[in-house]
């Protein structure tokens, strides 16, 4: 992988997280978690 960056070949990949895609992962995440550490 090092030589294919280092290449500066562009080789695709998904876009970059928008601020609304990090908000409703970290808001998932965070039920997630909260909910593991009720059934504790």
């Amino acid at each position: 992988m090092d030589t294919l960056r280092s290449s500066g070949i562009r080789t695709g990949g998904p876009s970059t997280l928008s601020q609304s895609d990090r908000k409703a992962f970290a808001d998932h995440l965070d039920k997630w978690l909260t909910n593991k550490q009720a059934n504790l």
